[in-house]
């Protein structure tokens, strides 16, 4: 035995509660619900009318069966059959003439009974909401989207729209995801009634509608990764189970595929067709947005006015009375507003400002460690972890262990020794329980040699002891800013190299973190040239140096960004692609601003191949050396 199903995606931030489709689910649950009390009642009355039709017939063969109770579909083999069985039988009991006027009266009988086998199916919740290819209405078009036939068939198509929903809705917008739902539930509606025409089998349930949602997902997220859970049992064989993932540009077109031929197949039961119309119409109209350019121009600014928050003002009035040293009337202001806006972030980092001015971090640390959950729930994780490490700094701990988990989890692929500080922060703390282990044991997954750091000490901050330092991350995937002089072969003169993290894009200058752990800018007048490349090593990395013109004898000078320090899908706010092209539009918006060229020039060219070497060193040598 072998099955698989999706269970999730690898990301799944969305801007906003997506209440749209969380609706559309619980009315299809609620329909459901409703709707069963019923079913299974007029399900016993309409097979029992049905048994006394055809068992009175069974006792009259001679007259003529009802083809109204005939299913339209029904074949022309079946058809013939049922005539035969009647002129037999007919031809026999028709030639004494007294019992034609009996023949007539039990004829009269059943088709009464047929009717009333068909007034009461006709009651069925399927038939009453659900659409008839051979007798549709314009109501049931969008009534057949919120009926479903079984159990099983509700929750599949409720998984469904759980795992692609929230996410086209949040790049999309309310109205054009509420739109494409329903358009494409009636369009797909409408391609299997083409396909069908005389079936008198009603059409439930919202996979079309779903179906157009996928479609549109595709488009839209082609490169998110769909989890699987799977399940395989041999016989003598212990069972096997786990997950895995497989790119949506992958797994959708194949899903496609398998729909359009059990189409063509003629499969009964299950309105393939339906399918595979609403998953083409939601591909075309997802397609149409990103052409038209419609999330950037409309969509996007629209949603950004909505969730930015308007400054209370009570926050500019605590504020004035920080100004004049009133730091207790302040708080007192600032817990005002978050009376009345509990997630007004500007109010709880200057709550735990004015606390970390007056020696007080500890009691503002819930403030900190709020913002941080907001910030990670919105999937601005480079804002978070500066904030965390604030308050790791100011703090004996680094806020609730489940919130240190989750930030660790958040940063992993964006930061790779951010991950290992925050995990070693957790490890240490003895009062992180189950947390504390889980995240010994996931350092040591990450190759990270890690023992308990002595109780030692070497300095002291703001009167409270600091542990000794503990070792750093390999150097290739150091975040911190350092002065590094490479060893390289003599005679190759090279620049200081600071490392830094992009942070994002101004007008005229690029974004970088700051020595100190704030934000500094680097002007693009600053830069005289790029230099990428790739080195192999236990964990493959880019590099991109920004060569910064000198005055005179000035000593040359690099700032590196290293891709294992950020997520540049982040900087350049492209979800939808992968690192590695969001890494080159990176390097290309840096080179078109700033005016310079890059080297290797190659690298800009959609698909054009990163130039990769053994180690750093060999880098260095072959490609900053010659330009320093």
């Amino acid at each position: 035995m072998f099955f698989f199903l999706p269970v999730g995606l690898d990301q799944q931030t969305v801007r906003r509660l997506p209440w749209v489709t969380f609706t559309l689910m619980a009315a299809c649950a609620a329909v459901f619900i409703a709707l069963s009390f019923s079913v299974s009642a007029i399900e016993k009355r309409a097979a029992e009318k049905r048994i006394e039709t055809v068992t009175y017939w069974a006792h009259h063969p001679y007259l003529a069966f009802p083809e109204k109770l005939l299913p339209a579909d029904a074949s022309k083999a079946q058809r013939d059959q049922i005539k035969l069985i009647t002129e037999a039988t007919k031809s026999n009991q028709a030639a004494r003439s007294e019992d034609l006027a009996r023949i007539e009266r039990a004829q009269a009988e059943l088709d009464r009974l047929a009717d009333a086998a068909l007034a009461v199916a006709a009651e069925h919740p399927f038939r009453r909401w659900g659409l008839i290819p051979a007798a549709p209405s314009a109501l049931a078009f969008l009534t057949c989207l919120f009926v479903h036939a079984g159990w099983l068939h509700l929750l599949g198509n409720l998984l469904m729209l759980y795992l692609s929903g929230p996410f086209v809705e949040d790049a999309f917008g309310r109205p054009i995801f509420l739109t494409l739902y329903l358009a494409g539930g009636v369009l797909a509606s409408l391609v299997q009634l083409s396909a069908t025409p005389n079936s008198t089998t009603p059409i439930v349930g919202a996979s079309g509608a779903i179906a157009a949602v996928m479609g549109a997902f595709l488009v839209r997220f082609a490169r998110r990764k769909v989890r699987f859970f799977y399940f395989l049992w041999l016989l003598f064989l212990p069972p096997l189970r786990g997950t895995f993932t497989v790119t949506a540009v992958l797994v959708l077109p194949l899903w496609l595929v398998q729909q359009f031929v059990l189409a063509s197949s003629g499969s009964a039961g299950v309105a393939y067709w339906a399918h595979v119309g609403g998953f083409v119409f939601g591909f075309m109209v997802a397609l149409a947005i990103k052409l038209l350019g419609v999330e950037e121009r409309f969509v996007n600014p629209r949603i950004e006015r909505k969730i930015s928050l308007t400054q209370h003002p009570g926050l500019e009035r605590g504020m004035e009375l920080i100004g004049r040293g009133e730091a207790a009337g302040a708080r007192n202001v600032f817990r005002t507003v978050l009376a009345s806006e509990p997630q007004n972030v500007d109010a709880r980092l200057a709550l735990w400002q004015s606390l970390v001015n007056t020696g007080e971090a500890q009691a503002g640390a819930v403030h900190m460690a709020r913002v941080v959950e907001s910030e990670l729930r919105r999937g601005e994780f480079a804002l978070a972890l500066a904030h965390w490490r604030e308050l790791a700094a100011a703090t004996d701990s680094g806020g609730p262990p489940g919130l240190r988990w989750r930030l660790a989890a958040a940063v992993e692929q964006m930061d790779w020794s951010a991950t290992v500080e925050i995990l070693r922060n957790l490890a240490d703390d003895a009062g992180a329980g189950v947390l504390a282990q889980k995240a010994s044991r996931k350092l040591a997954t990450l190759g990270v040699g890690y023992k308990p750091p002595a109780p030692a000490v070497t300095g002291s901050a703001a009167g409270k002891p600091v542990p000794a330092s503990m070792p750093e991350p390999p150097a290739a995937v150091q975040a911190q800013s350092a002065v590094v002089r490479p060893a390289v072969e003599a005679g190759a003169e090279l620049p200081d190299i600071e490392v830094r993290r992009v942070e994002g894009f101004q007008a005229d200058s690029l974004m970088l973190s700051g020595a100190d752990g704030g934000t500094e800018l680097l002007p693009f007048s600053q830069i005289e040239a790029i230099v990428v490349g790739g080195i192999k090593g236990a964990r493959p990395y880019l590099l991109l140096d920004l060569l910064l013109r000198r005055a005179g004898a000035e000593r040359g000078k690099v700032v590196r960004l290293a891709s294992t320090a950020f997520d540049p899908r982040v900087v350049m706010k492209s979800s939808g692609k992968s690192p590695l092209e969001a890494f080159r539009d990176l390097v290309r918006g840096i080179s078109e601003r700033a005016g310079v060229p890059v080297v290797p020039a190659a690298i800009l060219r959609e698909g054009g191949r990163f130039l990769t070497f053994e180690t750093k060193e060999e880098y260095e040598r072959a490609l900053l050396a010659p330009l320093a």
